[in-house]
């Protein structure tokens, strides 16, 4: 292009360089920030030039202008820095000269290139700055086409229109009455010469979802967002149970009688009912999955999209499910050996070429339970199956309250009572049993038909959509200190007699059939409501050292890894105690070291498999989506 700069009392000057006119807009807005940027810096132009890497860049003098390498004097410099400074100040006469500039408009690749700005608003404009009265000169600065190579860049109409039609593109700037024409010339220079210019390839852009973002390890949480740290926290109970479940079936032990006698221990009632750490997970899912379900359906006008609400659920979950599975059904065997190698990696190896297939359907709750491939991930299952239900409650509780909460309501008057009703008819224990007082067919059997069934675990799910709610229309929860102080209490409390209810049945004092279908029907639900305050206070203030210690910072990063843990610990495990080649002594401080360890381990290969398989396909899918918006 070649750049001419017309002061209003007549000077010109003009020299060559290079630009392409497919991005010209976003140039100006750029380039215009960008020089006010070098000017209040205080820099002489060659200066801004050098430390841009742009000094001289083809700079042709046709007799007019500027002289390479002359400075913008104090004088100027002050003048300039002062108006740059304050021209997006509160006084309007400060604002006037960015405002009486030209700026880019629509229409540019049709020809609408001349954006002059407002002359008359431009030479009235004056600045009482500190020392002096400072006044405004109009300038107009010219802009050709060039013939280099940026055509194939823009559309071949809008080329013809731009370099043939012989009107250049023509900018309006007012500025400090003391800027010469040379000072416009070097600082347009600096400004437009990059070119902003982009094309876009959709397969680079898929493979650069690969790429490893720092973001992934970032301590940061927005404020608005639903502490995520939380899972990682809520995580560690179920890792410390399965520590221990796996260690009893495919350890050998010097002393087995041990671990038959640990669950009739009080304080080790926590680890005999680890289940609830699941119930916890759905009342989390809970949460979420109405939180931004309502959220977005306040954005759309209540229209929400099933089949994006169910593939984003499905392409979140599956690549880094179906890796998993590949792993361990065709490359786990030769991972290790031992003495009870093939045994503590069958439902992994054969179990999983068998069924994985299963897995994908997220039906293996359902489907040859018996021979399950990753055993532990019948969770998915059900949370899955609980997702694709989710709108018979979010839709009627968007568009009103009342109708939401009878939704609720059924969704969990048919879990308690479904529950009740198999556990009572079949004579099913109340939670899974540790420390085998009932025969092993009898607590398969609950495991099958009442444990890993969606429609007996509902509770915390739909006490979740509730506090979900709660969270996006209620902003703030005032609540005096004997009021928050009570409901910590009945928190705990509630908690703490759902936990030890069952100790005399670990102890071998078996519940009645009725007594043992009420707890199965209402525990894991009430277990929401106690777990749920915890998660309200915290949210809104009441929680304390409570909510220092689920959201401490480096818990943040962790968080984010929380699913790679879910799919994996288990596998981690089970090569530790399927290749370890002695027996071993066991001991609570057996326990904690070797769950310690498995934690350490979980995470660090956690971290590498979401590199590979989980932040890949999520930054994948946000490209999709962008584009397909955007298209």
């Amino acid at each position: 292009m070649v750049q001419t700069v017309q002061e209003s009392t007549g000077g010109t000057a003009s020299y060559m360089f290079g630009s392409s006119p497919t991005r010209v807009k976003w140039k100006i807005e750029r380039g215009l920030g960008t020089w006010r940027k070098g000017v209040r810096e205080g820099k002489s132009m060659e200066r801004y030039q050098r430390r841009q890497g742009r000094k001289g860049g083809g700079l042709k003098n046709n007799g007019g202008g500027g002289r390479p390498g002359k400075k913008v004097t104090p004088s100027k410099e002050r003048t300039a820095v002062e108006v740059m400074g304050t021209s997006f100040g509160k006084q309007s006469s400060e604002r006037m000269f960015f405002d009486a500039s030209g700026k880019a408009s629509s229409g540019i690749l049709e020809g609408a290139v001349n954006f002059i700005g407002i002359y008359s608003e431009c030479v009235k404009t004056t600045i009482q700055s500190k020392e002096t009265l400072i006044h405004s000169k109009y300038c107009l600065i010219n802009l050709n086409a060039s013939t280099s190579s940026h055509q194939k860049e823009v559309p071949q109409a809008s080329w013809l229109v731009l370099t043939k039609s012989g009107h250049p593109a023509t900018i309006g700037v007012c500025i400090p009455y003391s800027c010469s024409t040379q000072d416009v010339q070097y600082a347009t220079n600096a400004s437009l010469r990059k070119n902003f210019s982009q094309e876009f390839h959709p397969w680079s852009d898929a493979f650069l979802a690969f790429s490893f973002k720092q973001r992934k390890f970032s301590p940061g949480v927005k404020k608005e967002r639903i502490r995520l740290s939380w899972t990682f926290s809520f995580c560690m109970p179920l890792i410390f149970g399965h520590t221990f479940s796996f260690a009893t079936t495919n350890l050998f032990f010097v002393n087995p009688g041990f671990t038959q006698d640990a669950p009739k221990d009080f304080l080790s009632q926590i680890l005999a009912n680890g289940t609830f750490a699941v119930d916890t997970f759905y009342l989390i899912s809970g949460v979420l999955v109405a939180f931004v379900t309502l959220k977005g359906l306040e954005k759309t006008n209540g229209k929400l999209p099933l089949l994006y609400f169910y593939f984003h659920r499905y392409f979140r979950l599956t690549p880094l499910f179906m890796a998993v599975i590949m792993f361990c059904a065709y490359l786990l065997r030769y991972v290790s050996s031992g003495p009870n190698w093939l045994h503590s990696i069958e439902m992994y190896d054969s179990w999983c070429r068998q069924n994985g297939w299963i897995n994908a359907l997220y039906l293996h709750n359902f489907i040859k339970t018996e021979n399950m491939c990753l055993s532990h991930t019948w969770y998915l299952a059900t949370d899955m199956q609980m997702y694709l239900v989710t709108p018979l409650i979010l839709i009627p509780l968007y568009r009103s309250v009342k109708y939401g909460f009878i939704s609720m309501g059924a969704f969990l008057f048919t879990t308690i009572i479904t529950t009740a009703v198999i556990t009572a008819v079949y004579h099913y224990p109340a939670v899974p049993y540790m420390n085998n007082i009932l025969p092993l067919e009898v607590v398969n059997e609950y495991y099958k038909n009442v444990y890993i069934k969606t429609y007996c675990r509902m509770g915390p799910y739909i006490i979740g959509i509730a506090i979900g709610y709660l969270f996006l229309h209620k902003k703030e929860l005032i609540l005096n200190k004997k009021t928050a102080a009570a409901l910590w209490c009945a928190s705990i409390g509630l908690g703490l007699t759902i936990i030890y209810l069952m100790w005399p049945a670990n102890q071998g004092i078996l519940p009645s059939d009725a007594e043992a279908a009420a707890y199965s029907a209402l525990a894991r639900t009430l277990w929401g409501v106690s777990t749920g305050w915890i998660i309200i206070a915290c949210y809104y203030g009441y929680g304390g050292i409570v909510n220092s210690i689920l959201t401490w910072s480096p818990f943040v990063p962790l968080s984010r890894l929380t699913y790679c843990a879910y799919l994996i610990h288990p596998v981690i495990m089970n090569v530790y105690y399927g290749s370890t080649e002695t027996a071993v002594m066991f001991t609570p401080g057996f326990t904690i070291y070797t769950f310690l360890g498995n934690i350490c381990i979980t995470f660090v290969l956690s971290t590498f498999l979401s590199m590979l398989f989980e932040s890949p396909f999520v930054n994948l899918e946000k490209a999709i989506l962008t584009r397909g918006k955007a298209s």
